[in-house]
């Protein structure tokens, strides 16, 4: 059949009717995205505590801060920067500015600047329930660990950690030849034994 000959779809009957192309009915603009907020010195937790309160999705990673063999600390892992999730076609966006403890928007010619797609979930993909990112408490499967599958249809294959979370890894395995990277329940990996050298 040639390609003339098959129907038209309802954006084609409608771009012809109105003679002109219809964009995408959600623009990127329209589109809740990871901005960075900047926090008032020594304001981190009232902001958080404030963000929360007004209901914006909001993110405060932390961090193990160590200093040689001591224990280490638990710091925000960005000091003075949060990052929280809105729409620019959202009308109440600008409030963030009137938010306890926050002092503005990371913007670019004062429009805020979104963060790059993906980068708060490979942050959230390796935070843990205490809200670390790469906790050292939780390391059976911390990146970089060896790890065998236990069930499912690749039960018995060894394969290494790339990215860690609460309930899921992301793990590397080879099989027939290729590598390839699937996602998995925690509870369906164990750690396997250290090689010692």
């Amino acid at each position: 059949m040639p390609l003339d000959a098959l129907p038209a779809t309802r954006l084609d009957e409608a771009n012809r009717m109105w003679g002109q192309p219809f964009a995408d009915p959600m623009p990127s603009g329209c589109r809740p995205a990871w901005f960075v907020v900047v926090i008032t010195s020594g304001q981190m937790a009232l902001a958080e505590a404030a963000l929360r309160a007004d209901h914006w999705p909001c993110l405060f990673p932390l961090h193990v801060e160590r200093h040689g063999s001591k224990r280490g600390t638990i710091v925000p892992l960005f000091p003075g920067y949060a990052f929280v999730e809105f729409s620019l076609a959202d009308d109440h966006w600008p409030e963030l500015y009137r938010t306890t403890g926050v002092l503005t928007v990371l913007s670019n010619n004062r429009k805020p600047t979104p963060l790059p797609t993906g980068f708060v979930d490979d942050l959230l993909a390796r935070t843990s329930p205490r809200r670390i990112v790469d906790d050292p408490l939780i390391t059976d499967l911390l990146p970089g660990a060896a790890v065998s599958v236990l069930r499912g249809p690749l039960a018995g294959l060894a394969g290494v950690v790339q990215l860690s979370a609460k309930n899921r890894c992301s793990v590397l395995l080879e099989a027939l030849g290729a590598v390839s990277r699937v996602t998995l329940d925690r509870s369906d990996l164990a750690p396997l034994p250290q090689k010692q050298g």
